[in-house]
């Protein structure tokens, strides 16, 4: 069965969690992001998944560009993606 679908709530609920997560991030930048998920995936059909969807894909960004920003190497499946190394 259905819930009921409440985009603000989710907002507040994947912001809450992600901000723990990564607390060197500002709030309302975490915030500002899952609203934006949260925006694209409300017209969906399904909202049972809305707020896992939105969280994932936020949590993505984060670590993406804290690795941007710390220079900090990619993780081992990243980099066998990419292929070995030159060094």
């Amino acid at each position: 069965m259905a819930t009921d679908f409440d985009p603000d709530e989710i907002v507040r609920q994947v912001t809450d969690s992600l901000s723990k997560k990564f607390p060197d991030h500002d709030r309302a930048d975490i915030a500002a992001k899952v609203l934006t998920e949260v925006n694209d995936l409300k017209d969906r059909p399904i909202h049972d998944y809305v707020g896992v969807l939105a969280e994932r894909a936020v949590k993505q960004r984060l670590k993406h560009s804290r690795r941007a920003a710390t220079g900090v190497p990619a993780s081992g499946r990243e980099q066998q993606l990419r292929g070995p190394s030159l060094r």
